[in-house]
């Protein structure tokens, strides 16, 4: 086992020192963001929220929501379906949309429908985007719909460079997994190592749970990996599991190409009032900045975007009446094997972001702890290595 733990350090140390100093840097950029009450508009909070409301696809909420204007609270959203349907069949006569919504903008309101299938990047909507005053009917000017994908900043840069991302996701997750892999290994033997220790000294009456026999760098380097090994499970368990399913993710095959079906206006209306009176059971204080109906994954569903100090994308099921997740039966294959729900929930948690402030700091001790790990150890072992060389024994791994 100690072979194992040593081989295995002096092999990854600087690998594990790279993990540690590019995601101790991330969470102080986080820190920083949170603690300094950075808008949800920025590049930095765009970054830390990547993901949470799905892939561009699915998501509604785009980066102008977060300053956009709520709809007013005496406006009549049903009504204003129906004038919007009645200006948008004037423009586009007998063609159906995939997907209406009201949303502010320019100071009015503005209802506007999506005709054909949503084109790819750079813009998915393509040219397919029409819009109405919701309160005349009368032709307006298309509220621009661009991807979630968070801007170029330098929490994004340090992300890519911390899940070894050059130009693709290969072989990076590869080298993520590989990792994990070895860091869970260096957690478990150490720890048995520890704790055979333990108990060997406690039979000789010595109780202390640390000590400093072999100089104090050992045993700073003792005490530190046992205490940094309870807040690395996490970071181990939640990296491994990303590693394991971003590497499987590359192996996924392309989900078949799918029509979404076509709304009618009984559709929107339908929709729009099963939407208002889920939210309405659910949060009735909520206050609107978007509402649009769609079909996904062969469900119809109502998308609400909130206004809120924190902004929210809630789904509802328009047949059910419930809130949905980002996996449900019938969506498109996400490429992940436990879907992309629980994909997004591991990599918030390996960041801190499902459990708050505290949780960030936590894991920044841990990248801090891993840092020091890898500098300590790899100091002890060429120290120790010297020795050996110098009474003979060179070889560089041993018993």
């Amino acid at each position: 086992m100690r072979v194992v733990h040593r081989t295995l350090s002096i092999v990854a140390c600087l690998a594990f020192l790279y993990l540690g100093v590019t995601g101790s840097m991330i969470q102080i950029l986080d820190l920083k963001e949170l603690y300094g009450g950075a808008p949800e508009s920025s590049s930095g909070m765009q970054s830390i929220n990547e993901g949470k409301n799905g892939h561009p696809d699915y998501a509604v909420l785009t980066p102008a929501d977060y300053t956009a204007e709520p709809l007013p609270q005496n406006l009549d959203l049903l009504k204003a379906f129906q004038t919007v349907l009645i200006g948008l069949r004037e423009i586009r006569l007998e063609a159906k949309p995939i997907f209406v919504e009201l949303r502010s903008a320019h100071g009015t309101i503005v209802g506007q429908a999506h005709y054909g299938e949503m084109a790819s990047s750079p813009d998915r909507l393509g040219d397919g985007l029409v819009a109405v005053d919701a309160m005349t009917g009368a032709p307006a000017p298309a509220v621009s719909l661009p991807s979630p994908v968070p801007p170029h900043s330098p929490r994004e840069t340090l992300k890519r460079w911390h899940r070894f991302w050059v130009h693709h996701d290969k072989p990076g997750v590869y080298a993520e997994l590989l990792a994990g892999i070895a860091l869970w290994t260096l957690i478990i033997t150490g720890l048995t190592m520890y704790f055979r220790l333990l108990q060997q000294r406690r039979r000789l009456n010595r109780k202390q749970l640390f000590w400093m026999v072999g100089g104090r760098l050992r045993g700073y380097h003792r005490a530190i990996s046992v205490i940094a090994a309870v807040l690395l499970i996490g970071v181990a368990f939640s990296g491994t599991w990303l590693g394991f399913e971003s590497s499987w993710h590359t192996f996924a095959r392309p989900p078949p190409p799918t029509v979404t079906p076509e709304l009618s206006d009984a559709d929107v209306l339908d929709m729009a009032g099963a939407t208002l009176n889920a939210l309405h059971l659910a949060e009735p204080a909520v206050r609107i900045k978007v509402l649009r109906v769609r079909h996904y994954g062969g469900m119809r569903q109502g998308v609400v975007i909130t206004d809120e100090p924190v902004t929210r994308q809630l789904v509802f099921n328009t047949a059910t009446g419930k809130e949905v997740s980002l996996t449900e039966p019938g969506y498109p294959s996400s490429g992940f094997p436990f879907g992309l729900q629980m994909h997004e929930e591991v990599k918030h948690l390996h960041s801190g972001y499902l459990f708050g402030s505290w949780a960030r700091v936590l894991d920044l001790l841990a990248g801090l702890g891993l840092i020091f790990l890898s500098i300590s150890g790899l100091i002890m072992y060429l120290e120790m290595w010297n020795k050996r060389r110098i009474a003979g024994r060179g070889q560089f791994i041993w018993k």
